[in-house]
């Protein structure tokens, strides 16, 4: 894991959603993000380098987050395994 500093962890936080019935929030505790979803246990994610965060205990899985232009933070790729999941930032 990397640290980065709590202002960045910041602009991750919110709600990103999959689809009209999948969505999951991010929220910064500490120096780490903690994903929660609906009827599932709350995880926490790690950076492991700016853009790009890992679940421990999961470590075929990562986070890579995208940015517009002007560079606010507008979803991210949930890559598991060889297979990638869109997550956009509502």
């Amino acid at each position: 894991a990397r640290a980065l500093p709590v202002a960045m962890l910041d602009e991750y936080a919110g709600t990103y959603a999959r689809s009209e019935t999948t969505a999951l929030t991010l929220r910064r505790d500490g120096d780490h993000l903690v994903g929660e979803r609906a009827g599932r246990p709350p995880q926490v994610m790690r950076a492991e380098a700016n853009d790009v965060f890992f679940t421990p205990n999961r470590p075929r899985t990562r986070q890579i987050f995208t940015r517009a232009a002007d560079g606010t933070v507008t979803g991210f790729v949930e890559r598991r395994e060889g297979e990638d999941l869109v997550w956009r930032k509502r």
